[in-house]
């Protein structure tokens, strides 16, 4: 899930998504955080990300836009959108935080499509306020193959400010794909 823009992101933050993209495709055992929890911590609050609508017709195609909002304290900060076709529990586990998405067939699909899909915006950087506005567009070319009835989960992972570790993930937000 992965979609540079070197000349904006910079070389460390292909390499920070190369590193999270080859954690992602190992997943660890489910570790308990060490520390306060994000929503715990006195500066930084779990980030959300919502969605507009809750499923997109492959035959009328459509866009489901995310909001993410992390809150400024993480202003600027990289992020990056993560999938799943089988579900968000127990979640992957990189760098301590748990992502809640169970990797699997379509996250690795997503994964190579991520470098040349205008179809998705799910890398970038967070604004001033700490928010991001990615979005899925669905058509009839369907490049992921995504089937029909199906319910598929997204949640965005934001590194740290030197782009060596995840910092947070948030919730997983849904989409189901109807005819």
């Amino acid at each position: 899930m992965f979609h540079p823009r070197p000349s904006a992101l910079g070389t460390s933050s292909l390499l920070a998504a190369c590193a999270l993209i080859a954690a992602f495709a190992a997943p660890q055992p489910v570790l308990a955080p060490t520390g306060p929890s994000p929503v715990e911590h006195p500066l930084f609050s779990a980030p959300s990300l919502e969605a507009d609508v809750a499923s997109l017709s492959l035959e009328e195609g459509g866009t489901q836009r995310l909001v993410l909002d992390a809150g400024a304290a993480y202003a600027g900060r990289e992020y990056m959108i993560v999938g799943s076709a089988s579900g968000t529990f127990p979640g992957t586990a990189y760098d301590a935080v748990n992502v809640p998405l169970n990797y699997d067939d379509y996250s690795e699909k997503l994964l190579e499509v991520y470098r040349k899909a205008p179809c998705f915006s799910f890398y970038g950087r967070l604004d001033a306020k700490g928010r991001a506005f990615p979005f899925i567009r669905l058509d009839k070319a369907n490049e992921l193959k995504l089937r029909t009835g199906k319910v598929y989960y997204h949640a965005a992972v934001i590194w740290n400010a030197d782009k060596t570790r995840i910092d947070t993930a948030s919730n997983a937000a849904e989409i189901m794909v109807l005819r």
